[in-house]
């Protein structure tokens, strides 16, 4: 029995893995590993780990540790016969490559750096491990790789859109330090940005600071939906609110089945969003022409008080217009008199801007 090297570069390259809880008796799992260099066998193992592992993440992030630790004294084995290794090769499975970030353990990503792994590497499907840092949320990991010169794929990587759905508002912020020429706008294969992520799942620190660094909030997919149409399907208040301030014409717009957000937030039956979407607006026509179609929407639910983009309130509106009979019946249900506009106008000074002296006696 013999060694036999090919005729081939002399790189490093290793196999390893694991298996979950092989030993029936002890319930313990098995590491193993296989080192080649020029195409020879140099060195392997395959033997029960010490602990019991708890979970295939623990079992493999155990056998990364040994074969960690054996990739660095052949490395600096080789080093020392004039034969260093500026980089090499780790075959595995996607378990081992997910271990190794899914644990937050940077010190061991550190370690294989070190030893001469290529951080840029991509399985069959185009995934990284900055893929798998940024996914699992560790940002220690993506800090490492970023430093050690990760280079970002535009036509493939979609770290935005990962931060997004975990609402990590502090790793998009790293991105962006990280990768200058990273795109707030780009798209998935559904035409969504990372906005449209944020909005179906109702993180709105990650929506206001997408948009602080110039993300659309009027961005559209392929089925024209907009973050609003997502945000208001889902029924998230909150982002719905934040959508509303940064656009107060998106609310119009309709999808591809011609929908508006808010037929979107009927069907789901989201009625906490009505007000927002739908029944404040309205109120402020009503106001200004139509006792009755006001005093519907109040039974409806509407809120009396709900300002528009300048301010007003309907209380305003119908001032202005010198609405009495409208004035009267906000009043009676709960409008408050005091509330200042945009321009730092109550309903009254509003009336008598408007000329509607009458309105002082009501």
């Amino acid at each position: 029995m013999c060694l036999c090297f090919r005729d081939a570069k002399p790189v490093l390259e290793d196999y390893t893995d694991s298996d979950m809880a092989g030993d029936l008796d002890g319930r313990k799992s098995a590491s193993g590993f296989l080192f080649t260099f020029a195409g020879g066998a140099v060195s392997w193992q395959s033997k029960l780990q010490k602990c019991v592992a708890l979970s295939t993440t623990e079992a493999e992030y155990i056998a990364a540790a040994e074969t960690g630790k054996e990739m660095l004294w052949l490395k600096r084995f080789l080093q020392e016969l004039g034969l260093k290794q500026e980089k090499f090769t780790v075959h595995c499975d996607n378990n081992f490559s997910g271990c190794l970030i899914l644990t937050g353990n940077s010190y061991f990503v550190l370690a294989l750096i070190d030893a001469g792994a290529d951080i840029n590497h991509r399985d069959s499907n185009g995934q990284s491990v900055m893929s798998l840092a940024v996914q699992s949320g560790n940002i220690d990991s993506v800090q490492v790789l970023i430093e050690y010169g990760f280079v970002i794929d535009h036509s493939i990587d979609r770290f935005l859109h990962d931060a997004a759905v975990i609402d990590r508002a502090d790793l998009t912020e790293l991105l962006f330090l990280g990768f200058a020429d990273i795109d707030v706008n780009s798209i998935d294969s559904q035409g969504r940005t990372a906005l449209h992520v944020a909005a179906i799942h109702g993180h709105v620190e990650v929506l206001r600071f997408l948009v602080s660094m110039g993300g659309d909030p009027d961005a559209v997919d392929y089925n024209r939906w907009t973050l609003l149409h997502y945000a208001a399907s889902e029924g998230h208040h909150e982002a719905v609110e934040f959508l509303l301030n940064c656009s107060m014409f998106v609310k119009y717009s309709v999808n591809e089945d011609g929908k508006t957000a808010f037929a979107l937030a009927v069907e789901k039956g989201h009625s906490d969003l009505y007000n927002m979407l739908h029944l404040g607006d309205a109120l402020h026509r009503a106001a200004r022409i139509d006792v009755h179609a006001m005093k519907s929407c109040i039974v409806e639910g509407v809120n009396v008080n709900g300002k528009d983009q300048n301010g007003w309130t309907a209380l305003h509106r119908a001032a202005f217009k010198g609405r009495i009979e409208s004035d009267k019946t906000l009043v009676s249900n709960g409008a408050q008199i005091d509330l200042l506009d945009g321009g730092g106008y109550t309903p009254l000074r509003r009336a008598v801007k408007g000329g509607h002296m009458q309105l002082q006696c009501i």
